[in-house]
């Protein structure tokens, strides 16, 4: 497959808020879940469709509170660790030579508190218990410090701005004043970069444009060197609370239901850098004086606050004695979306320098509804008291049924493209967890877990629709303690080892292909829960 095709969810959310508009990138960053929960569920992968019992499980099965006839309150706080590398190369499809820097990052968090409190009927048939409960399990974490840095003689992101404005004959005088001020937002970082200095005009005010690293010959090829590097930091955090209902009928059959509130808070800065190797070959003339260019980094940042509703349903039948089945269903979740983007420039000379934030289009501030699509789940699990349990689950979503829709006029054509798009461009992911768990003493226990999902993006070729060959990966270890009065302590760790990712920071323009970043990242998590049962 041509690695164009498998571009990034991070570059594609670039692209998004450069035109200006929601796409898929959107719908499946505010859509997907990446399960958290307890360090007993993470530590068995999470797979706990049919066993229940666990505080983590409450959000992937409702009826798992109905399991046990005992109340509990947990506590679980985590480290969460990114690794990974970044290889940069100015000429993919030709040297493709690549520079690779290392990256980490790590943070605080607690994906999971919560208490589910069980009360005895007294029947001895029917319903045993009810059971109550509000958890709070977290469904993907944002967490990253990217750098990818290089040598680039062939191409600069100035260069591709004044392309922009050359190819749309985008006037001079527009991009100096408040000319685009109510135009698509794919204008907006042109008119940073020609506020700033990054590109100017060579004819009349219509172009064409040259950028600060090109020379103003046949064609503008590039003056020389430059040190390019491409800067991405993401943070933040997607919360479901639960408000759990449970039922135990004849220590045989559970059913739960959770109403779901989400709450989300995504942070994105990205930032590119380009310096001059040699500034004696990037001559300028600012207001009739000879000097010559240094650098210039261009910063892009956005930020997304979500809260969302829904329903899940669940039940966990015991057919006979250690085997269960379990399933779920999830509603869709109505989110609504609050976002904000903005751009900003600054361009340094040898002895003059610009800089730019442009008041009446630096900031971008919009509000809608997403709708993530409905989803399901089967498990299965075999318990033998005392020794252990095995168990396996499959959940799928299709996400091209996720659908975004105006705050004020649902029945707007608003989003009719951007709908369109995620049709085209996303489609089913099936996720599969397995997890075992081993019993080496009445009070000690050991765990095992692993997880895979298969792509919810998708591309075209020769006009069909295909996923990418691009697999999500965990692997989980845990040790779990329980005293003989009402407290337990649970430890786990989660290696997450996610797919390569292909990102272009800027589109190829002028015959020369885009910088190409193969980015490898991996994240780990040590988790630690902390309980009683009363």
């Amino acid at each position: 497959m041509n690695r164009r095709i498998q571009i990034s969810i991070a570059f594609l959310a670039a692209v998004s808020v450069a035109a200006g508009a929601q796409n898929v990138t959107d719908a499946l960053r505010f859509s997907q879940n990446e399960y958290y929960g307890t360090a007993r569920s993470i530590g068995m992968g999470n797979a706990f469709t049919a066993l229940g019992g666990d505080l983590g499980s409450v959000s992937i099965n409702p009826a798992g509170s109905a399991v046990q006839s005992y109340s509990q309150i947990t506590f679980t706080p985590q480290v969460n660790i990114m690794s990974g590398s970044a290889q940069y190369s100015s000429d993919p499809y030709g040297a493709a030579n690549y520079t690779t820097t290392k990256n980490s990052k790590t943070d605080f968090s607690v994906p999971n508190f919560g208490t589910v409190i069980s009360f005895p009927t007294g029947r001895r048939s029917g319903v045993r218990t009810i059971s109550f409960g509000v958890v709070a399990n977290a469904t993907g974490y944002f967490n990253e410090d990217m750098l990818a840095r290089g040598e680039n003689g062939r191409s600069s992101y100035m260069g591709y701005l004044a392309d922009i404005a050359t190819a749309d004959r985008l006037l001079a005088s527009d991009l100096a004043g408040v000319g685009y001020k109510d135009a698509d937002v794919y204008y907006w970082p042109v008119m940073v970069g020609y506020r700033s200095g990054m590109i100017s005009e060579t004819g009349d005010e219509s172009g064409p444009y040259v950028g600060l690293a090109q020379s103003t010959g046949t064609g503008f090829p590039q003056r020389g060197t430059l040190d390019q590097s491409f800067n991405r930091v993401s943070s933040g955090e997607k919360i479901d609370v639960v408000f759990n209902f449970g039922l135990n009928i004849d220590n045989r059959l559970f059913l739960g239901a959770n109403l779901g509130l989400v709450s989300m808070r995504y942070d994105y800065d990205s930032y590119l850098r380009e310096s001059a190797v040699d500034p004696g070959l990037f001559p300028v003339t600012i207001g009739g004086v000879e000097d010559h260019f240094q650098s210039m980094k261009f910063h892009y940042a956005y930020s997304a606050e979500l809260s969302g509703i829904y329903g899940k349903f669940g039940f966990i039948f015991l057919p006979f004695d250690g085997f269960r089945i379990g399933g779920a269903i999830q509603t869709p979740v109505l989110n609504d979306v609050a976002e904000y983007l903005w751009y900003d420039g600054n361009t340094e000379f040898g002895r003059h320098s610009g800089s730019e934030v442009i008041s009446e289009y630096d900031e971008y501030y919009y509000e809608y509804q997403c709708i993530s699509p409905m989803r399901f789940n089967l498990g299965i699990a075999y318990s033998i008291p005392g020794v252990g349990c095995l168990s396996a689950d499959y959940e799928m979503c299709n996400y091209s049924t996720a659908k975004f829709r105006d705050v004020n006029d649902r029945h707007s054509g608003t989003f009719d493209e951007s709908n369109q798009g995620i049709k085209d461009y996303a489609g089913a992911s099936h996720m599969f967890r397995v997890g075992a768990e081993m019993s080496l003493t009445p009070a000690v226990a050991v765990r095992a877990g692993y997880n895979m999902s298969t792509s919810a993006e998708r591309y075209w070729d020769n006009g069909q629709q295909k996923t990418p060959d691009a697999l999500y990966q965990a692997v989980s270890l845990g040790l779990g303690y329980k005293s003989q009065g009402s407290f337990f302590f649970d430890l786990a760790a989660r290696a997450n080892i996610y797919p390569k990712e292909y990102i272009y920071p800027y589109d190829s323009y002028g015959g020369i292909d885009s910088p190409e970043i193969i980015n490898n990242t991996n994240l780990w998590n040590i988790v630690a829960t902390f309980g009683f049962r009363f």
